[in-house]
């Protein structure tokens, strides 16, 4: 068939929609690439930030942690003086004070000392530095107090009063092995704490307070002009001048997980990475709210211009990529194109005929060939196509025809021997039948087979040990799958049966509920590779039907025996109540049960004695003996 050459008009057409898919997938795969590029970069930075702000966090806990230490420390020496423990005992509150209100004094100056306690062994204020004229007042039930009075050793925390947050340390005076009082003095940081660690990282801190710590006890925000961003917590100290504009909640989510949460957002043109974690005392109970701030607008700027510049060579190297494309194709692809377009039209249009007959020595060439190939093989999957769906709707219409039949048996050796009989006749088969695994699992019985040889297995008792190795049955029974063999010639594991000599390939398909594997069904023909793929999943769609169905039956069958079972016994129990005697008691059994059981004879045999003697006599042991000859033993027969 001759081709006709494509006009010049169609081919300007084909090569410039070429030209523009492959610029596209250009243009397309290098902005991929460089977003991805750039992405990086930005999840990179963003990565670092996460990291500094990991480690920020950590710092501060750090420095709250070795303030909680050293203020626990500093209790514990105060308590270890034999000074203050002598004017304790002594109940002697001048000579306290004039112990350490030199000390507060100096220790106010010099690191913000805010409170010194001295309280007796109950928890009662004895002296109190700052304010000597507040004694007497019990602080057992503060947490920190109890605490040191519960366990005897020095512990630190966070404290909140009305004017600040502080750090405290208590530590017990022990006197011969009694606790005879307790040292507390409170450290107040805010300002100096978060700018000593904005010195030290270049970030900034915010700490908020949560109103449930702060209301009672009176705590108000340091800046009231600064609004807090939920009502649930009150501003205290930062660094940073702004609030910045975070979501609601992000601070409800950290202060109901207690789970620090990093967040990224940009305020007045800037960009910052912010972390939100839990501000805790020595108990873990969340006291606020710590808010770590990096400034990322210089780092975000590099990034910019990293962007541009990677855009700038991207796009350089894209328009050489055109221009080397532009040059390719002229050359090479656009006369081949115009054989391969007419030809690929026809194939289009229905025309399987077509045949590709400009045949380059290259890729062209290559694809042509393919085309030739791919065209022929179309051809013959049309042609082949019908028949293949006639054939499998054939094999699903006589498999649904056996399943239909079988349905409404209920007897489980009728329904084996009716699903073999019309396997074998519907799919024209050499040869059909049923193995059932025995109720100790250790045997595969046959149970139905389909014509003479059939026959002859199931008088013998055919039966395959499941230790058998040489078998395909079996390993359909050990894998729980079909087990297919287009020649069983070649087949190491198939046993050879003299009653059917003709057999050439064969399917084991294994009857199975889920994992429960029944038995299997095996099935033979004469010929080589006579069960298609189609085929094969037929006969795993009946097989899963049949063991369904053989279930049931058996299941029918089980509960029909039980019933009879109960209705015998029903009748026995009546007939029973209504006999007057025990022989009467015995017939009635015995006929009963021989009825129940389906059996031509059933006797009763009882082994009696009778009481020992109230005396003894010799009349009475002759008679004794003579009653135990005469009913020794009595049978009776039905």
């Amino acid at each position: 068939m001759d081709i006709k050459p494509t006009p010049r008009r169609r081919l300007t057409v084909v090569s410039i929609k070429l030209l523009v898919a492959v610029v596209l997938a250009i243009v397309v795969i290098t902005a991929v690439q460089t977003w991805l590029t750039l992405r990086e970069a930005q999840q990179r930075g963003e990565d670092q930030s996460q990291t500094r702000l990991d480690a920020s966090l950590q710092d501060f806990n750090n420095e709250i942690g070795l303030l909680q230490r050293g203020m626990s420390g500093m209790a514990a020496s105060f308590a270890d003086r034999p000074d203050i423990k002598t004017a304790l005992i002594q109940e002697d509150r001048e000579a306290l004070l004039t112990i350490l209100q030199p000390i507060f004094l100096q220790y106010r100056a010099a690191f913000q000392m805010s409170h010194f306690f001295v309280y007796d062994s109950r928890g009662r204020v004895f002296l109190q530095v700052d304010d000597p004229e507040n004694y007497g007042s019990s602080s057992a039930e503060r947490p920190l107090i109890a605490a040191v009075m519960n366990v005897g050793v020095p512990i630190g925390g966070i404290a909140v009063d009305a004017t600040h947050v502080g750090v405290r340390g208590a530590a017990p005076l022990i006197e011969q092995g009694e606790l005879v009082g307790i040292v507390e003095i409170d450290l107040a940081y805010d300002h100096l704490l978060v700018d000593d660690l904005k010195t030290r990282n270049d970030l900034d801190y915010t700490i908020w307070i949560t109103s449930d710590i702060a209301e009672p006890v009176g705590l108000q925000a340091l800046d009231e002009d600064l609004e807090a961003p939920i009502p649930e917590l009150v501003y205290y100290a930062s660094t940073h001048p702004n609030l910045l504009p975070i979501s609601d909640s992000i601070y409800r989510d950290v202060l109901k997980t207690a789970e620090s949460q990093v967040i990224f957002e940009r305020d007045d043109g800037k960009s910052y990475a912010v972390m939100v974690a839990p501000f805790t005392d020595y108990r873990s109970e969340t006291l606020g709210l710590v808010e770590i701030v990096e400034d990322r607008t210089e780092s975000l700027d590099a990034l910019t211009e990293d962007r541009l510049t990677t855009l700038a060579v991207s796009g350089g190297l894209l328009l050489l990529g055109i221009g080397f494309i532009l040059l390719f194709h002229n050359r090479v692809i656009s006369r081949p194109l115009a054989d391969l377009t007419e030809v690929a039209e026809r194939i289009s249009h229905g025309d399987l005929e077509a045949r590709v007959t400009v045949l380059p020595n290259d890729e062209f060439g290559r694809l042509g060939h393919t085309v030739n190939t791919m065209t022929m093989q179309l051809s013959d999957l049309v042609n082949n196509l019908e028949e293949r769906v006639n054939a499998r709707t054939h094999d699903l219409q006589l498999a649904s025809q056996v399943i239909e039949e079988v349905a409404t048996v209920l007897d489980p050796d009728d329904l084996l021997r009716l699903v073999v009989d019309l396997t074998k006749d519907r799919f024209n088969l050499y040869h059909a039948h049923i193995y059932l695994l025995d109720e100790t699992r250790e045997n595969l019985v046959l149970a139905a087979g389909s014509g003479e040889a059939g026959r002859v297995m199931l008088d013998h008792g055919h039966h395959i040990p499941c230790s058998t190795q040489n078998s395909l049955v079996m390993r359909a029974v050990r894998t729980n799958a079909a087990v297919v063999v287009d020649d069983v010639s070649t087949a190491p594991d198939f046993m050879p049966n003299p009653l059917l000599p003709l057999t050439r390939s064969e399917v084991a398909q294994p009857l199975s509920i889920g994992t429960r594997v029944l038995g299997v069904l095996d099935v033979q023909s004469e010929h080589e590779a006579h069960f298609t793929e189609d085929m094969q999943m037929v006969l795993a769609t009946l097989t899963r039907q049949v063991a369904t169905a053989l279930d049931n039956a058996r299941l029918f069958s089980e509960i029909e025996r039980v019933g009879r079972h109960e209705q015998a016994l029903s009748t026995i129990t009546h007939e029973i109540q209504s006999a007057s005697n025990m022989e009467e008691v015995l017939q009635i059994a015995a006929r009963e049960l021989g009825r129940a059981l389906n059996v031509p004879h059933t006797a009763i045999e009882l082994q009696m004695s009778d009481p020992p003697p109230d005396d003894h006599s010799p009349e009475s042991d002759a008679q004794t003996d003579s009653d135990s000859a005469a009913v020794d033993r009595e049978t009776v027969h039905d």
